[in-house]
């Protein structure tokens, strides 16, 4: 009887042991695996008619997102307005039934916690200095924020509770 309570016992022991060291292991973020034919940009390859690297508006260095938006909308005039429409933006849609619907009207539970975490969301959110989840994005047409969708260069992030604002350093 000693003999099987001990066996029990160290069988227990184990598992807990190889349990708990396996739950202790910190998961690797799914943004540092490299795939293995090497790194790749979240955003498809470009695919359009200019080679933006040319105009002289676009040849400096910037101090903010807005300032590179400001650029942006120099040539493409409509994007702002396009974008502030746009689910992306807004959060919120109407459905067929007429009800409005999207993050901002229901419960978040995206991020685990019904209570929400807003300013952590809008370090993915296409625009800027959106900090109040109770009133409506900023409208400025420098709250757009081009990037988040037309970065090229794999490196562009925002910080995670900015209201939607890139580090002003370099990552």
């Amino acid at each position: 009887m000693l003999k099987t309570l001990r066996t029990v016992g160290l069988a227990l022991g184990l598992g807990v042991a190889l349990a708990g060291a396996s739950l202790a292991q910190e998961a690797t973020p799914a943004a540092t695996i490299t795939p293995p034919d090497g790194p790749r940009s979240i955003t498809p390859p470009s695919t359009a008619t200019t080679d933006h690297s040319k105009f002289e508006i676009l040849q400096q260095d910037f101090k903010s997102g807005p300032e590179v938006t400001a650029a942006c909308l120099t040539c493409h005039t409509l994007a702002d307005d396009q974008v502030m429409h746009s689910l992306h933006f807004t959060w919120n849609y109407e459905s067929d039934l007429g009800q409005t619907l999207g993050k901002r009207t229901e419960i978040n539970a995206f991020c685990g916690n019904v209570v929400g975490n807003e300013p952590r969301c809008t370090s993915c959110h296409a625009g800027y200095g959106w900090d109040d989840m109770h009133s409506a994005p900023p409208q400025q047409s420098t709250a757009v924020d081009c990037l988040a969708c037309h970065d090229r260069s794999g490196q562009y992030t925002k910080t995670a509770t900015g209201a939607g604002h890139p580090p002003l350093d370099p990552v």
